[in-house]
């Protein structure tokens, strides 16, 4: 049983983003992480285009999850858990790449459905949801956004999962670095236009969380631009132009991040300030969760299960 003390790893296939957890269950029942890493491997890159996951990226995915299987083993996990979001969802030949990583690494990867996908963020951000307030929760990925919307009773009033992710507003609508003028009012304006098409959101909301890396890199790039600033739309448009003027290269050594990854914020940041406009928050924060501590939890919660079961 984990809880035991006997690791277990979770791997997290982004669109941009490859993340590998390794927790234990504590003593109750709540997954504890002990090492994290994560790689921008873009495996959703140009899929809107061609429909497909490219040869290179698939590549190189399986490289990255034979590195992490190592990492992974090598801090004690003896299971190993990996789930595929949107870019696998779309891709026509995800399960081609799904069988290449089961023959040559120790994960299967198993491609979850955007309404499981919400779910796992619900999972994941609960306890970050104050009581008596309204909230949003909207985890940016690469190709897709998961939203739930909490009323102020704490019941889940609609969630879905949106096809809306910083790398496909990127692909689309940026497409360089620095972006180059008028793309990212182009990429917010398109941005609102699927958030109000996904018929999910609210007028308005107490608080607004963002888990993941985007809410993550913005909140962490707003304290070095303006360490007094608070996330809300005059901060945004601030972080705005400071990232028009800005090589990826740049942005990503002030933040600590692959090139690759800094590349697609100003698209997310884009998609946060959509979010902001339509709900008109009074908190906007990141918070440090995601689908993977979401399948962690549901891993601890099993194990217990099965532990009362036996006899």
């Amino acid at each position: 049983m984990t809880r035991s003390g006997q690791p277990f790893a979770v791997v997290d296939i982004g669109s941009n983003t490859v993340k590998l957890y390794v927790f234990v269950c504590d003593n109750h029942g709540e997954p504890e992480s002990i090492f994290h890493h994560a790689d921008t491997v873009r495996v959703g890159h140009g899929i809107a285009a061609s429909g497909r996951i490219s040869d290179t990226r698939a590549a190189r995915l399986v490289a990255t999850l034979q590195y992490m299987e190592r990492e992974a083993r090598s801090k004690g996990a003896t299971r190993l858990f990996a789930i595929a979001t949107e870019a696998f969802r779309q891709a026509a030949n995800a399960e081609d790449v799904q069988q290449a990583v089961h023959d040559q690494t120790g994960w299967s990867v198993d491609i979850i459905s955007g309404d499981d996908e919400t779910r796992l963020t619900f999972e994941a951000a609960q306890s970050f949801i104050t009581e008596a307030t309204s909230t949003v929760i909207a985890d940016i990925g690469g190709a897709s956004t998961e939203l739930v919307v909490v009323s102020a009773h704490g019941v889940v009033t609609a969630a879905g999962s949106v096809a809306l992710g910083s790398g496909s507003i990127f692909d689309e609508h940026v497409g360089a670095s620095p972006p180059p003028p008028g793309t990212l009012r182009t990429a917010t304006r398109r941005s609102v236009a699927i958030l109000r098409q996904s018929c999910l959101l609210p007028t308005s909301t107490d608080h607004l969380l963002l888990p993941g890396g985007t809410g993550h890199f913005i909140q962490e790039l707003l304290a070095i631009v303006d360490s007094s600033a608070v996330l809300d739309r005059r901060s945004l448009s601030i972080l705005s132009g400071f990232l028009a003027s800005q090589e990826a290269a740049e942005t990503a050594e002030l933040l600590g991040i692959q090139v690759q990854r800094a590349r697609v914020l100003p698209a997310g940041l884009a998609i946060v300030e959509a979010l902001t406009a339509e709900l008109q928050p009074t908190v906007a924060r990141a918070i440090p969760s995601g689908i993977g501590l979401g399948m962690a939890r549901r891993i601890c919660r099993n194990d217990n299960i099965e532990s009362a079961h036996r006899p």
